[in-house]
């Protein structure tokens, strides 16, 4: 829905070339009714990253899983196992005040539940440069290097939660039925938010603590997968 967002318009002027538009959820069918597009166009078959995932945690079932478990081992310790973290947009990593309001966040997070942060090299040396990596320095939050898909996935499927401003997983998790957090200012998938297990806190702390109690006392918000979200799209 940004248009000053030049791969949005891109969207659109797709959308509008398509003879048939396959969709992955209801608020996608939704957005084409809103461009214009005669809903005979649409069919929702279902969400292609819904079959990544479940082949990836088919795949790492079939190995034997001891390595990262063992990674995982002083984290799932505490009792309220731990949260990933995947911060991805650029949005968030390229601009000092948005990423150190997430760092902020993140750390604020920490003191309930420990954190798991997949981290390239290329957001440590944003961290460095902004000044601030020092600011998870003695908090609950383990950096470890950049994880492939298939490995990532478990790690989520075995977290309490995920904090992440991207869509991506945003959609992962509600696949695999893990309480998301979405930070940032960008919209987020909206059926994560009106059926998944997805809640915006934008860069709040506030909510962010909120939410992560809920998690903590009563499971948080889990929702239900879309319809044709069944790893057959």
């Amino acid at each position: 829905g940004d248009r000053a967002d030049p791969a949005e318009v891109t969207r659109i002027l797709n959308d509008q070339l398509a003879g048939v538009l396959y969709v992955s959820d209801s608020t996608a069918a939704a957005q084409l009714q809103r461009e214009g597009i005669d809903p005979a166009r649409v069919q929702i078959v279902g969400n292609l990253l819904v079959d990544a995932i479940q082949a990836a945690m088919a795949a790492t079932a079939a190995d034997d899983p001891g390595s990262w478990r063992q990674m995982l081992r002083g984290l799932q310790a505490d009792r309220h196992g731990y949260g990933l973290v995947v911060l991805q947009e650029p949005s968030t990593l390229d601009d000092r005040r948005n990423l150190g309001q997430s760092v902020l966040l993140l750390r604020d997070v920490s003191r309930d539940m420990p954190l798991l942060w997949p981290l390239a090299s290329s957001t440590q040396q944003k961290l460095d440069g902004f000044g601030l990596g020092e600011m998870l320095e003695g908090e609950r939050v383990a950096r470890i290097a950049p994880r492939a898909f298939e490995d990532l996935m478990p790690l989520l499927g075995d977290a309490t939660c995920v904090v992440t401003d991207t869509w991506a997983v945003q959609e992962a998790a509600t696949s695999l039925g893990v309480p998301c957090l979405t930070v940032g200012t960008r919209p987020a998938s909206a059926v994560t938010v009106s059926e998944g297990s997805n809640t915006c806190i934008g860069y709040s702390t506030t909510l962010a603590t909120r939410a992560v109690w809920e998690i903590i006392f009563n499971g948080g918000k889990r929702g239900t997968n879309p319809t044709n979200w069944d790893g057959r799209a």
